[in-house]
């Protein structure tokens, strides 16, 4: 799913090592690809795009008891929020 450089796909222990230190470079200790999963599910909810079931199934969940409870939470301020924050990393400027 996410290349590298040379277009390999990205091993998941080099991955992760990159989600924690970009956390650090942001002030987020302890960010992992695990950590971004109520984040990537709320995102993908908000948006209506994606229905539970899928969601479930994207989470490794049977039904979509565990979405709607514990991932389904409205986000619209703190992905803006996020989004400019990534805009000015993204433009070499500190957060």
């Amino acid at each position: 799913m996410f290349p590298t450089a040379n277009g390999r796909p990205i091993d998941s222990r080099d991955l992760r090592r990159d989600i924690i230190a970009l956390g650090r470079r942001i002030g987020i200790e302890n960010l992992t690809p695990y950590c971004l999963r109520t984040t990537v599910t709320s995102i993908l909810s908000e948006s209506d795009a994606v229905p539970p079931e899928q969601l479930a199934d994207l989470l490794g969940h049977v039904d979509t008891t565990m979405v709607m409870r514990h991932y389904r939470k409205r986000i619209t301020r703190s992905v803006n929020v996020a989004a400019g924050l990534g805009s000015r990393l993204a433009a070499g400027s500190q957060p």
